[in-house]
């Protein structure tokens, strides 16, 4: 093998982390799966759940409205792909006998996969 071809495997190898350094602090960017979990208190009386995930500007991002005709279980979880940053969690909980309640969680989203979210 000649010297100038291992040079330039040394170059290639160089420019190829270089590329690595460089994108590594754009890895939060992206959008990663997390797993979202609600601790209902009183779920039995829960008839039904809207979630809507909204962002800095306002905008909603996703929006899901799930029915429990026999109640919902005492931890609802959901799966979503959101990028790092902060959210507002608006939630609108129709229990049976009551008014919708609508509540308001401001959540910030980093490192972890699993965000545990109590509603009383």
């Amino acid at each position: 093998m000649s010297r100038g071809h291992r040079g330039r495997r040394w170059l290639v190898a160089l420019l190829v982390l270089g590329l690595l350094a460089a994108a590594w602090p754009l890895g939060h960017l992206a959008p990663r799966e997390r797993t979202i979990e609600l601790a209902i208190a009183r779920p039995e009386r829960l008839r039904e759940v809207e979630l809507e995930w909204v962002d800095a500007e306002g905008d909603v991002l996703r929006a899901t409205r799930t029915s429990y005709p026999t109640g919902a279980p005492a931890r609802i979880r959901m799966t979503i792909a959101l990028r790092d940053g902060v959210y507002r969690l608006r939630l609108r909980l129709a229990r049976e006998g009551d008014a919708p309640e609508e509540l308001e969680r401001e959540l910030t989203l980093e490192d972890p996969s699993q965000v545990l979210v109590r509603i009383e």
